[in-house]
């Protein structure tokens, strides 16, 4: 049938990443630096207004600083090396780009030990990280419980069975 889309369409829909367009955003850069493994680190013009203070597109790594923080140093400062800490993280072959997007887009600990580090890294205080990926809704505490109990469970099994194994 032509006009509809199949379960596995519809799936892969829903679990996509979303993308940066970064075309629109290098129409709207002020400034533009490069990075850590050659990746772009664009700041953007002031009136160019976005829902982040920063951002990093998951295909190519670049790096797209909000225009309307340029005031505040202390926080471009943080946000910058949040963003370049994504960067870095962000991996260049399209295979392991894949993995990570799909990783990133269904496993909480993933998301929590991702954002935190982020954010230890970019406010250069372990307590901010641990804090930020709940403070900003990337992840609820009972998703990383709920995570952490089903590893360790998994983990109780595995253990279990090696141990029957070798008496």
């Amino acid at each position: 049938m032509a006009g509809e889309a199949g379960i596995f369409d519809v799936v892969k829909q829903l679990l996509r990443a979303p993308k940066l367009d970064e075309e629109e955003l290098m129409r709207n850069a002020a400034h533009v630096f490069t990075g850590p493994r050659g990746r772009k680190i664009v700041f953007l013009k002031p009136e160019y207004r976005r829902d982040s203070a920063g951002s990093t597109s998951m295909s190519s790594g670049n790096v797209f600083i909000s225009g309307e923080i340029n005031g505040d140093p202390k926080l471009l400062h943080e946000v910058v090396r949040h963003e370049v800490f994504h960067s870095v993280m962000t991996p260049r072959s399209r295979a392991l780009n894949y993995v990570h997007s799909n990783v990133l887009s269904r496993s909480g600990l993933y998301i929590y030990v991702r954002e935190a580090s982020a954010q230890a890294y970019g406010a250069r205080s372990l307590w901010q990280g641990m804090k930020f990926p709940f403070n900003r809704g990337y992840i609820t505490p009972g998703w990383l419980a709920t995570e952490l109990g089903l590893l360790g469970m998994a983990g109780l099994v595995a253990t279990g069975l090696v141990q029957d194994e070798t008496h």
